[in-house]
């Protein structure tokens, strides 16, 4: 049974005549150990969490630095507590008690209010306001009535000491790749050129003869003419930051290693700059897998990027903020370095020319291609040109002639997917038609990677590197456009988009072009480059060179689904299934105009608008989104429109058929979606040859009396 006390257990025991100096101390040691107990919790444990989850703005940080941090926030602090818990007790016994409930009520109240941030109830800033101070005084009432919660927290100090140690192994204990030896012994280096590309399913590149199509992806076919095709090359893994580490370390996924130099010690960075041997023209703005120990060297380097320890310590109060206070506080403005989100200063960046390259992963991506090629150039030493490039992965924006059709500003910047649902709009709806339109879109940008990987080559023999290089151009894992299935969470019937990846080797002084149906994974990509250089690995790896004769065909396929591991015949033959579903569907690229008639009544595109009888029917008035102007650019085709139908009632009863003219003619048709929170909205992709420059007129229309079903394209 809990005793209760008569007298304010917040009320500590001053010093005063009389009483014994000993019961005295003992009284503000346990006041302090409690007040420190709800700071370690309130603010020390946060602080260190909030750290170690930023492992590359650690990395700027001098080991002096995070030991000061340590030092203050676990020694000092206590310290400080019992300095002025003791010279307010001899000083005043009002102001002690003052300083003592006050202290007690505020670390209470932070912990309430990092509560609510980890609960994820999406309350305005007032609402939590209130909310924390009514449970901070039922905390405060909580600790006078109870006696036993003082010496809960009490006894709780000690086990605060563990905050501080944790910290101090995952920051110093974790961040070593030593164990891998010394630098890697390469018997024969050469440049490497590595292509990293970005929800890529790898059927997508094959015509009806199970070939690079020539017509829709000529820098593919281009690459296959002097380069190994390895047709059956398969994934391991559905998400990027596992799949590119394994294509990095050879490593098979587990599902607890992150994508940081600390657990993958052993990858492709770290063997090829350890040493030394090779010059670095590192683009990975994903992962962070550049050895640490180089790394620490090449950020300390740069004044411009360093961090300084005054800036570090102003840094972590504004973080410590934004990680308690709602995102809707008006109280403080909250700025944080670009450091803080693993990003560098972009201006700078733009003019770098080699080493560890960062931009924001999923935007201006055309400018960091071409910022990757005015990086190939001839070298003293050989060098390692790796590029991970968010392509042809969303946001689609470009079309194959470089064009844009929309801003390419990132994921959350970007027009909402129209038919896609959940959180990161990656799971199809169960409309057909959102499903197709948006594999045109992705189609159209993997040509406009096609473009992109034709300019890597044009760039290699200019410089003079590509007879002599060893060039890989793979991806990470495909992806998949089927309704009522996920973008990258494979199902029986989605397996084979997601796990086909493109997979092409030209070896050094390779001319002839070859197709090899070999059951080849992603994670065998390191151990053939270092067949290819000469390495011996020190650490065993999953996977296996492919250019070994010596080493037999492995039996299996495995895929890390995130749920379980599967299995596949190393034949994969479920591939060309879906490559009879992608011909069926969008043509095999000889006529590009038939990926663009997915709507109802195709048969009205390339009729003069006066010739049909269109008018507004059943009440219902389209309306476009985007774009707000139809002016063609030099480099912006506003192709793409989203909209929506108004009309009398909220939603349509049935889905809407609808056509879309162009400077008098029609050029495409389409209908308002089937998909719960999409059946008033509509889009459509326009061929970009139906605008000319300048402004163009464009009408949209209801198509009168149209038989457009539920199920209905």
């Amino acid at each position: 049974m809990l005793s209760h006390r008569s007298a304010d257990p917040l009320e500590p025991i001053p010093f005063v005549a009389g009483r014994p100096a000993g019961a005295v101390c003992r009284a503000i040691f346990g006041d302090v150990c409690e007040l420190w107990t709800l700071f370690a919790f309130a603010v020390a444990e946060p602080v260190y969490s909030r750290l170690v989850n930023r492992p590359m703005y650690l990395e700027r940080q001098f080991d002096s630095s995070l030991w000061l941090l340590i030092g203050l926030l676990s020694l000092a602090g206590p310290v400080l507590l019992a300095a002025m818990s003791c010279g307010l007790a001899y000083m005043n016994r009002r102001a002690y008690r003052v300083w003592h409930a006050g202290a007690w009520a505020v670390m209470a109240g932070l912990l309430v209010l990092f509560s609510f941030r980890y609960s994820r109830l999406e309350l305005s800033f007032y609402i939590v306001g209130v909310v924390a101070v009514c449970l901070t005084a039922a905390l405060v009432y909580v600790r006078q009535r109870i006696a036993a919660t003082g010496s809960l927290l009490r006894l709780a100090s000690v086990g605060t000491l563990l905050f501080p140690a944790i910290f101090a192994i995952e920051v110093f204990g974790r961040g070593s790749d030593a164990r891998i030896g010394g630098a890697a012994e390469i018997r024969r280096p050469i440049p490497v050129v590595l292509i990293v590309l970005d929800e890529f399913c790898g059927v997508t590149l094959m015509d009806a003869n199970r070939e690079v199509n020539a017509a829709r992806f000529p820098g593919f076919a281009e690459l296959g003419a002097t380069a190994t095709w390895y047709r059956n090359a398969t994934s391991v893994h559905p998400r990027t930051d596992h799949a590119v580490p394994a294509i990095l370390s050879g490593k098979f996924p587990d599902r607890v290693s992150e994508p940081l130099a600390q657990d993958y010690p052993q990858n492709l960075f770290s063997l090829l700059l350890r040493g030394r041997t090779y010059a670095p023209v590192v683009f990975e703005p994903f992962t962070r897998l550049y050895p640490v120990g180089e790394l620490k060297g090449l950020l300390r380097s740069e004044t411009l990027y360093h961090d300084t320890a005054a800036s570090f310590f102003k840094t972590l109060p504004a973080a410590y903020l934004q990680e308690v206070l709602p995102d809707d506080q008006p109280l403080v403005n909250i700025d944080l370095p670009l450091a803080w989100f693993n990003l560098r200063n972009p201006v700078e960046e733009w003019n770098r020319r080699g080493g560890l390259i960062m931009h924001m992963w999923d935007s201006d991506r055309v400018q960091q291609f071409d910022q990757f090629l005015e990086c190939v150039v001839p070298r003293p030493q050989p060098a390692l040109y790796f590029a991970h490039f968010c392509l042809p992965h969303y946001p689609w924006c470009y079309l194959p002639s470089g064009r844009r059709y929309e801003a390419d500003k990132g994921i959350f910047a970007t027009t909402r997917i129209p038919g896609a649902l959940g959180e990161i709009r990656e799971d199809w709806g169960p409309d057909e038609l959102a499903a197709d339109q948006a594999c045109v879109r992705y189609i159209l940008q993997a040509q406009f990677a096609d473009r992109q990987v034709s300019r890597v080559i044009a760039r290699l023999k200019e410089a003079g590197l590509f007879d002599e290089c060893l060039m890989i151009v793979v991806a990470d894992h495909g992806v998949s456009f089927r309704p009522n299935r996920s973008r990258r969470s494979p199902a029986a019937d989605s397996l084979a988009d997601i796990m086909s990846v493109p997979l092409f080797v030209k070896l050094p002084k390779q001319t002839a072009g070859e197709i090899s149906d070999r059951n080849v994974e992603t994670i065998d990509v390191l151990p053939t480059i270092a067949d290819v250089l000469g390495i011996d690995l020190a650490e065993p790896v999953d996977g296996v060179s492919f250019l070994d004769p010596a080493v037999a065909e492995k039996p299996i396929k495995r895929f890390n689904s995130q749920q379980e591991v599967i299995e596949v015949e190393p034949g994969f033959e479920e591939k060309y299934a879906v490559l009879a579903h992608l011909i069926g569907k969008f043509g095999g690229g000889q006529s590009p105009e038939r990926m663009y008639r997915l709507g109802p009544h195709s048969e009205w595109i390339g009729r003069s608008v006066e010739e049909l009888r269109v008018s507004l029917s059943e009440g219902w008035k389209p309306v476009v989104d985007t774009p707000r102007d139809f002016r063609m650019e030099k480099d912006f085709v506003p192709c793409h429109l989203t909209g929506h139908v108004e009309g009398s009632d909220e939603l349509p009863p049935r889905p809407v058929a609808l056509a879309v003219a162009v400077n008098g003619v029609i050029r495409g048709t389409t209908r308002t979606y089937t998909t719960p929170g999409f059946r008033d909205r509509w889009s459509l992709l326009l061929p970009e040859e139906d605008f000319r420059a300048g402004e163009n007129m464009v009408e949209v229309f209801v198509i009168p009396g149209a038989d457009v079903g539920a199920n209905s394209r």
